[in-house]
């Protein structure tokens, strides 16, 4: 299934140049998906603050920055609670983005 409407999509990344890519994806894929891009649980808080992404996908490749400790974070958070969350530890190609968002 293809997503039909645009959807919000908050992106914590820990490598600039894989987040490019990965930007890059979302926003070539149909419709083209809003996305913001964040390195620290700060950032993450400051845009929720603004407005709630439909999904956060955390794409961490660093060793130093384990997706078990973000998620854990993440779902302590009452704010951050009950928005999907997709962790992702390969680079994604444009089917996978599709079925992961439809």
């Amino acid at each position: 299934m293809l997503l039909t409407t645009s959807k919000y999509i908050i992106i914590v990344c820990d490598d600039e140049e894989l987040c490019r890519q990965l930007d890059q994806s979302l926003k070539e894929q149909p419709p083209v998906a809003r996305t913001a891009i964040v390195n620290t649980l700060e950032q993450l808080h400051e845009l929720i603050a603004q407005e709630l992404p439909d999904t956060i996908l955390l794409y961490l490749v660093q060793p130093e920055c384990a997706p078990a400790q973000w998620i854990r974070k993440i779902r302590n958070e009452k704010a951050m609670d009950n928005i999907p969350l997709l962790s992702y530890s390969g680079e994604p190609d444009a089917p996978d983005l599709r079925e992961l968002l439809s």
